[in-house]
């Protein structure tokens, strides 16, 4: 997406600027602001150094193992099949 939009050159540069944001504390305060965790708890999130376990969670929870050769991450993910099955 950096790239579509212009915002890096390529893939090293995006890592860089990822890192970069990540490391710095401009993504906790985005997430802060974008979900209002504040009104939500965000103290009681921060000082549990933050532990999503306080965030709300799905009823239903599907685990999806990989096999003994995966390694990596998930690349797709089929909603309407999980939501089903």
């Amino acid at each position: 997406m950096l790239i579509l939009g212009s915002i890096a050159k390529d893939k090293t540069e995006t890592q860089t600027k990822i890192h970069s944001v990540i490391t710095n504390g401009c993504t906790l305060k985005k997430f802060r602001t974008m979900y209002k965790i504040k009104m939500q708890g965000f103290q009681r999130l921060c000082r549990r150094q933050l532990n999503y376990t306080c965030l709300p969670t799905a009823s239903k929870i599907k685990s999806a193992p990989a096999s003994s050769a995966a390694h990596g991450f998930i690349a797709k993910i089929e909603a309407l099949k999980s939501a089903m099955g």
